[in-house]
């Protein structure tokens, strides 16, 4: 069953302590909420770990899980809120939400509180800063309360309202998603709390040019497997990083691991492109010099004795270059690919083809013009190799020109054959787009005008290339633009 909410593996994930199943509580909570939910008109994927068995053991599935889904359902209670585990789902879905749309959404939290059993002076009051869910009822003026089981009335009513609350949050969530344009993330490591001033200031300034940062807590979480979980997604959402370094670690992960050595470390298993920042008159510690010199080196910037604001103008460059290359990689994608079948001997990437001057004229002109010209292959091949390549190019080919200079009348009929073919290939398929055929018949011209009608466009130049005369082709592939 797809989920309720496109780009996403769970609808909702269910957080819980494995005390709180005892008799089966978290799974009569998921089948009435997954039922109610039906009845009312979504059909949600809901994941829980079913593997608890009386010791939390805690595994990359559940962050990748955690990572995919797009509500969490925290189920509270004095053991949930002491469990390691479940504090560490809490903090990572924080984490992965921002990433894939945003911790809240209309004003609401994505993550769902159900109180299952209330903490001493009511402390689950302050969780997610939302009310929640309150599966218990406290007698009047006293101590005691009662929890509701699968079998009270209550139970049953408040999965109702918790339904028909989920219902409009995802509907919200979908809304959100198709309405706001995703920002590009920039990963700035946490670091040393003498340099938070110097990473705010870089995100302050990351976040005026409209990008997202991530993380967007300024510690990491504690323990190492939600940290390396949390940061390898930042990380691989992020375009690249930006490392502050000085002359201490930041000893703030179990087992005594440097938080700002592991950040970078994953950048670097992760390729992202990687800038360091040591803040001048500091000397890098032992252990961040050793991985700056070890594993991979391609893709790292060093900025030694340098300002602030000289890691602006580096992150500023660093984004311009990410633009020019998006642009010049989108102008490949929408550009008209024009197949230019050409015989060895007028291949224009052969310096000595007889016929490759004018060739190459050609194919330089129209990259002008904005055409992506794809030539065939140079090297020398069997028949029945190059037969297979040029079916195969001229199928997510928008158009092809058969370069004729001196090459043989048989090289030329052969071709020709094969791009009659595809053009059958493709009146026999509703939808597929036209191909547009051209021959450019180059010197000598003796014998080749017989073949002038059996081409849609035919330019005919024997006394060297003259532009004007792809105009017609031109105006055919590029009817938006000036052709001359």
């Amino acid at each position: 069953m797809p989920p309720y909410v496109s780009g996403f593996t769970n609808d909702i994930f269910i957080s819980f302590a494995h005390n709180d199943n005892w008799a089966g509580w978290v799974k009569a909570f998921e089948d009435h909420l997954q039922h109610r939910l039906v009845e009312i008109g979504v059909n949600a994927t809901i994941w829980r770990d079913e593997k608890l068995d009386g010791v939390d053991v805690f595994s990359d599935v559940i962050f990748d899980q955690l990572q995919k889904s797009a509500l969490l359902i925290s189920i509270v209670s004095p053991s949930g809120i002491q469990s390691h585990w479940c504090e560490d789902e809490r903090q990572a879905f924080e984490r992965f939400a921002a990433l894939n749309g945003g911790f809240r959404v209309a004003n609401k939290s994505r993550a769902v509180k159900v109180v299952k059993t209330p903490l001493p002076n009511d402390e689950q009051q302050d969780l997610f800063g939302v009310t929640g869910y309150q599966f218990y009822k406290r007698e009047p003026q006293a101590h005691h309360f009662e929890e509701f089981d699968q079998d009270h009335a209550e139970f049953a009513r408040l999965c109702l309202r918790l339904a028909q609350d989920i219902k409009i949050l995802l509907d919200k969530f979908v809304e959100h998603l198709n309405a706001t344009p995703r920002k590009e993330t920039i990963y700035v490591a946490t670091t040393t709390p003498d340099l938070k001033r110097s990473r705010n200031a870089i995100v302050q300034q990351l976040e005026d040019w409209g990008y997202a940062i991530a993380p967007n807590a300024s510690e990491p979480p504690p323990r190492l497997a939600s940290f390396e979980a949390v940061a390898k997604a930042e990380l691989a959402a992020s375009i690249f990083s930006v490392h502050f370094a000085t002359d201490q670690p930041n000893i703030v992960i179990e087992g005594r691991r440097d938080s700002i050595v592991k950040q970078y470390e994953l950048a670097q298993s992760l390729r992202k492109d990687r800038i360091v920042w040591v803040e001048p008159g500091r000397k890098l510690y032992a252990e961040f010099d050793d991985a700056l010199n070890s594993g991979l080196q391609n893709g790292v910037e060093i900025l030694k004795d340098r300002t602030l604001e000289d890691l602006k103008d580096v992150i500023e460059e660093r984004l311009n270059k990410e633009r020019r290359q998006d642009d010049r990689q989108g102008r490949i994608q929408n550009a008209v690919e024009v197949y230019m079948i050409c015989d060895r001997a007028d291949h224009p990437s052969l310096e000595n083809a007889a016929g490759g001057l004018q060739a190459r004229a050609v194919q330089q002109y129209l990259n002008q013009k904005g055409l992506l010209v794809m030539p065939s292959p140079f090297s020398e091949m069997e028949w029945s190799e190059l037969e297979e390549e040029y079916k195969a190019q001229l199928q997510v080919s928008n158009a092809v020109m058969l370069y004729w200079g001196t090459a043989r009348e048989n090289w030329f009929l052969k071709i020709r054959r094969i791009i009659v073919g595809e053009r059958m290939r493709r009146n026999k398929t509703s939808d597929a787009e036209r191909l547009t055929e051209a021959f450019y018949f180059g010197s000598p011209l003796s014998g080749k005008l017989q073949y002038e009608k059996l081409a849609e466009f035919v330019i005919q130049q024997d006394q060297g290339f003259e532009p004007n005369k792809l105009t017609p082709l031109l105006n055919r592939l590029l009817p938006n633009e000036e052709a001359g």
